[in-house]
């Protein structure tokens, strides 16, 4: 009887070896190559990155400052800003929005949108992230080159330089007035990187093709001793489980899965069966973590002897909080307050990953990126559903990946390569999509 109990065992690992194997073989390349070569446009760049950094951007900046970073852009990018191809409108302070007319009114436009802010640490003023601006100012290089070649498009472009929340939701407004859906929305995000992602030494593009869920509540702290600071540090770093179930995290493996080594790959190709370990090794790595892990944002209060903490805390669990709900429970001191508060989850929104406006975007990406991958993530960005609500292909993504502060030669050469990538893809990105 055990003898055939073990013959029994034996036969039930070879199958399921087997099955193993079968669909890791059968789990082959999901990544578009580029249907054509690049014809790389050259474009002058010198000295636009040293002058362009040195502007303030910050939420903080004086209307001077920024007033500067605007005449920095239509003395640099003259023809853009002063031929009648392209009209300018001001909302808000700070926000332009330029029209490129197309020649076929019956299609639809595409809708550039770049957010040139950077931001500073708490502790002092250095700053610490200039990537959104140099890609705002890849953008208007790109367009301000096709505009000297000539160009006419087909399909109208706005090129959409985004600043206030309140201008932000004036603009995505204005949009939905025309009445006409656009093609492709693409907004600065998502992330360029070429290491730490599952033992991959490619670069991997994530474009954004999805927004985290997120949760607002305010906790009334009725002991003003308690260092309200360290709680909210404690439950930052508390880490979030990633699964496979969420959508975008699903459609993550199945472009990047294949492209692993053979003992990986085993892993990537049987959800059925190693979601545990799928799990495991999602919630550990540092890129997934950043890409789909949470992110908590507050704020203080001071009320005499109390306080009260206001909180956003972002993830992409794909766990639906209908209800009060409490993620601040375990700590003593915090009392949830309103009785009519409701946490909601708000990552119902994605975009398509076999839309031809994805696809274009990886295409162009691997292009300018040689032996490069693309995968699907998902970002933090409150208008996301609001550019859902007037187009199907909303996607994020920053065609670069930039050294803030470089201390040293080679960074500063590497930065300049960054914006001339960046450049080029936007280049490329438009004269593959504004004509019919």
């Amino acid at each position: 009887m055990r003898k055939l109990f073990l013959i029994i065992t034996l036969f039930l690992a070879i199958i399921l070896g087997l099955i193993l194997i079968y669909n890791t073989v059968l789990n082959t390349t999901k990544q578009l190559q580029p249907t054509t070569q690049p014809q790389l446009k050259e474009v002058a760049l010198e000295g636009i990155l040293d002058r362009a950094l040195v502007l303030p951007t910050v939420a903080t900046a004086t209307d001077k400052e920024w007033q500067r970073y605007h005449t920095f852009l239509k003395t640099r990018f003259k023809l853009l800003f002063q031929t009648p191809n392209v009209t300018w409108q001001r909302f808000g302070k700070y926000s332009l929005v330029g029209k490129w007319v197309g020649q076929n009114s019956n299609l639809k436009p595409i809708v550039l949108v770049v957010t040139p802010n950077t931001y500073q640490m708490r502790e002092d003023s250095s700053i610490v992230h200039q990537t959104s601006k140099v890609a705002s100012i890849s953008l208007f290089a790109s367009v301000t080159k096709m505009l000297e070649n000539g160009v006419q498009p087909d399909r109208t472009v706005y090129l959409i330089l985004a600043h206030q929340p309140a201008a932000e939701k004036q603009i995505i407004a204005a949009l939905s007035v025309s009445k006409r859906t656009p093609y492709m929305i693409l907004k600065t995000g998502g992330k360029i990187t070429s290491n730490g992602f599952w033992e991959l030494n490619r670069p991997v593009g994530f474009i954004g093709v999805g927004n985290k869920s997120y949760y607002n509540g305010q906790w009334l702290l009725k002991d003003s001793s308690a260092k309200i600071e360290q709680v909210i540090e404690d439950f930052s770093q508390k880490r979030i489980t990633i699964t496979p179930k969420d959508k975008v995290v699903r459609e993550l493996i199945d472009y990047v899965g294949p492209e692993v080594n053979f003992s990986q790959k085993i892993l990537w190709s049987n959800p059925w069966l190693l979601e545990r370990l799928q799990s495991s090794q999602l919630s550990s790595n540092h890129i997934t973590q950043k890409l789909f892990g949470q992110e908590v944002k507050y704020n203080i209060l001071k009320k005499n002897s109390t306080s009260i903490l206001q909180l956003q805390w972002t993830s992409a669990d794909g766990v639906i909080v209908k209800g009060r709900y409490n993620p601040l429970a375990s700590y003593k001191g915090f009392t949830l307050i309103d009785s009519t508060l409701k946490f909601t989850r708000k990552n119902s929104y994605y975009s398509s990953t076999t839309s031809p406006a994805y696809r274009m975007i990886s295409s162009t990406f691997k292009e300018i990126y040689t032996g490069s991958l693309t995968a699907p993530c998902r970002v933090q960005d409150a208008f996301f559903e609001y550019y859902a609500a007037i187009s199907p292909n909303v996607y994020y993504f920053t065609p670069l990946s930039f050294v803030t502060n470089p201390s040293t030669k080679e960074e500063k050469e590497q930065n300049a390569i960054q914006l001339k990538k960046s450049t080029q893809f936007y280049y490329r990105l438009l004269e593959s999509t504004i004509k019919e």
